[in-house]
């Protein structure tokens, strides 16, 4: 909010962060997960940490797995459009990491520009409206780091239950991610 980071933060942020940590990897049968998107402190410190952690964890994976990134790509090249579902997305923290992926393989290291070879669309499902904007907003910082590419990128937001979503999918996509749905 514009105003400095300081030893009270640090406090706060990381007592919200080990609260929320032990929320993830503690047995939880029995126990429901807060909606963590909605409290400040867990909030922040999602964004503080595992944003991060989870995006980096995501870029491993797409470097470790080509072959799903080009039948990804191959299916857009295709149909003119690379359709990405984020299921259970929050602030489409894996389909950010991949959309990062993307635009790192397609920058031009002579800063000449570079066209998109098909739309991309990011389609997100998760119960929280609000996180979902959030990342939009940083779809539009990330794309500020990539003034060389051009090309037409949108995002679709669906709040609703991630697991209601595949008997009311109703296009093709080119690649659907699970990021962090299934110790939910």
């Amino acid at each position: 909010k514009g105003k400095p980071f300081e030893k009270d933060d640090v406090i706060f942020f990381s007592k919200g962060l080990l609260e929320l940590s032990d929320f993830f990897t503690e047995d939880r049968m029995g126990t429901k997960l807060p909606n963590y998107f909605t409290t400040g402190r867990f909030r922040s410190s999602y964004f503080l940490y595992f944003f991060g952690l989870q995006g980096a964890k995501f870029l491993t994976l797409f470097d470790r797995y080509p072959k799903a990134i080009e039948a990804a790509l191959d299916h857009a090249a295709e149909t003119g459009t690379l359709r990405i579902v984020d299921v259970g997305s929050g602030p489409g923290t894996a389909s950010l990491a991949l959309l990062v992926f993307l635009l790192e393989g397609l920058r031009d290291s002579r800063g000449k520009k570079q066209r998109l070879p098909f739309a991309i669309e990011l389609l997100w499902i998760d119960h929280n409206l609000t996180i979902m904007k959030d990342g939009e907003r940083l779809v539009a910082d990330i794309l500020q780091l990539f003034p060389d590419i051009e090309g037409d990128i949108s995002v679709k937001m669906e709040a609703r239950s991630w697991w209601k979503h595949p008997k009311d999918f109703k296009f093709e996509s080119s690649l659907v991610l699970f990021g962090n749905v299934l110790n939910e």
